[in-house]
């Protein structure tokens, strides 16, 4: 007979274990490793209880010889579960079914042997029972459910994708290999030694596979630690409750404990779904979110894909046009000739259309470089007003040469002396010759007896002198509010920006936006509206 303490210590471990399969089942059967677990629960519960039948001097149901066979019974399913578990958590090793009926095979034959003959354990006398020569074959059976459980649960680990993957398996495999070599001492090997004193222990050492479980099923998210906590604290209260109604000494006390229980179970129900609700909506909202995020990955990844193609199509391209260019160049120069008349305007155009197009295969090279973060920048110091005025001077021979007259291309500036600044100037350039080649190109010529159009480069400091002022103005098509919202996007143009230039790509101003920002300064622009023309500005902060 075993003392109290002990007994309550197993009554203990058989309820907790009870609460806790019938909590994990009410999950539900769909998935695999919840139905093991709450197996393993459910036998860890049965094994403790039997052994309390089998230390009881009036057992409630049957015989000692009936507990211990349900005792040893319940330990070899154990090992069993923790053999089907290995195979399924975290990922199913075997596809085909039927090859999992085979371990049945030799547990069922165990278990005829266990409760229909003595070959496995005969008499029983007081806590001690006799150990026949099918008690090693029982113990071999045990000992093959667990060390195949590790292998298994080896190939597991192995098979782990991530860092926290291989830890739930690792809490699994240390969790079983302490309470199964604990408990094969207690409840194999010292009986065979003839000391019955500590087979009790069995079912409490099992309690650490069950805990490791436990961390390693939480961290898998298969089941919510909120929605457990909140049955069992339910299931708890309603126990309390039921305990005081057999406690109650007069009818109507009774009574009155029924309604209570009876209100304690619809509210705890109530809350239970509560809960459930409100942890699936939020499991719900994760997997959004990782859902969300792989997308984004992928996403990133096409990003790249596509910038590295934008890049080697780019230089693909660079190379032949700007061959095309030079040579178109150096034919309208005569280096091969004086060229025939009729062939001058074909080869200008053929000349504007590959500059255009360089220009063009720029833009996207600079774009897939900002993007990838390549873009390198070689910073000195120079004249900035004196930038400003080539730039000016070669814009204003460039129409000339054209022979376009219309816009007027003005230049004003009230600063004398040099301006120094610290920048790269070959970014500064293309940024300033985009600005005034848009203006340009963006103030159509009037029709005869109109106004001329102008574009207006100024060049100023600011009050303080510590940066540099460029506006751009002309008196051209303009832009409405939303345009000038989006303006510096990618591929962004006004919306009848193809009516006065069919060249453009939309990354021009983009690029001198990223360019401007790597230089700490600031571009922006400015409409009254459609048709009352534009000015951006530039802001640079001068070098030291």
């Amino acid at each position: 007979m075993l003392n109290l303490p002990i007994i309550l210590i197993l009554y203990i471990t058989t309820v907790i274990n009870f609460i806790l399969s019938i909590v994990i089942l009410s999950r539900g059967f769909k998935v695999l490793v919840n139905v093991l677990f709450g197996l393993l629960t459910l036998t860890v519960g049965l094994w403790a209880f039997s052994i309390i039948g089998f230390y009881s001097i009036d057992p409630f149901f049957s015989t000692a010889d009936f507990w211990i066979n349900m005792s040893h019974s319940s330990a070899l399913f154990l090992a069993l579960i923790f053999f089907y578990f290995s195979l399924s958590f975290p990922f199913n090793l075997i596809k085909k079914r039927g090859v999992l009926i085979v371990p049945l095979i030799p547990f069922l034959l165990v278990i005829f042997y266990l409760f229909n003959t003595n070959s496995i354990i005969g008499s029983v006398s007081g806590i001690k029972y006799e150990i026949n020569f099918g008690y090693i074959f029982y113990g071999i059976l045990v000992g093959l459910y667990f060390f195949i459980g590790y292998f298994f649960l080896f190939s597991q680990y192995r098979k782990a994708k991530n860092a926290i993957q291989k830890k739930q398996v690792l809490y699994v495999f240390v969790g079983s290999v302490i309470a199964s070599f604990l408990a094969t001492i207690t409840d194999l090997t010292l009986p065979i030694l003839g000391n019955f004193n500590y087979t009790w222990l069995g079912p409490i050492f099992s309690l650490l596979l069950i805990i490791s479980i436990s961390i390693a099923i939480l961290r898998h998210h298969l089941f919510n630690i909120k929605v457990i906590a909140t049955e069992l604290l339910t299931f708890a209260v309603w126990i309390a409750i039921l305990i005081r109604v057999f406690l109650s000494e007069t009818w109507s006390a009774r009574f009155i404990e029924l309604g209570f229980l009876a209100f304690v179970v619809v509210f705890g129900i109530l809350i239970i779904k509560s809960v459930m609700k409100e942890v699936e909506m939020r499991e719900k909202v994760q997997r959004l979110a990782f859902e969300l995020k792989d997308a984004n990955d992928r996403l990133k990844e096409m990003d790249q894909i596509k910038s590295d193609f934008v890049t080697i199509a780019s230089h693909q391209l660079r190379t032949p046009l700007t061959a095309i260019k030079g040579y178109a160049s150096l034919m309208l120069e005569g280096s091969y000739g004086k060229v025939p008349k009729k062939m001058e305007d074909p080869l200008n155009k053929l000349f504007r259309s590959s500059e255009r197009m360089v220009v063009m295969v720029g833009d996207f090279l600079n774009v897939s470089r900002i993007e990838r973060g390549k873009i390198e920048y070689e910073f000195s110091k120079f004249d900035l007003k004196k930038l400003v005025k080539e730039l000016f001077e070669e814009f204003k021979l460039k129409m000339k040469e054209e022979k376009k007259t219309d816009p007027k291309l003005y230049f004003d500036t009230d600063v004398n002396g040099e301006v120094m600044i610290n920048a790269d100037e070959g970014k500064i350039k293309q940024v300033l010759s985009n600005l005034i080649d848009n203006s340009i190109k963006y103030t159509p010529a009037l029709p005869t007896g109109g106004h001329s159009g102008f574009v207006k480069i100024s060049f100023s400091l600011l009050s303080n002198k510590k940066a540099a002022f460029i506006s751009v103005k002309d008196s051209g098509v303009g832009m409405d509010e939303d345009t000038l919202e989006k303006i510096f996007g990618k591929f962004n143009r006004a919306q009848d920006a193809s009516k006065f230039n069919t060249e453009g790509s939309g990354l021009g101003l983009y690029v001198a936006k990223e360019f401007i920002k790597k230089h700490n300064g600031r571009l922006w622009a400015e409409s009254p509206g459609e048709g009352k023309g534009s000015t951006f500005f530039v802001e640079l902060p001068l070098g030291k």
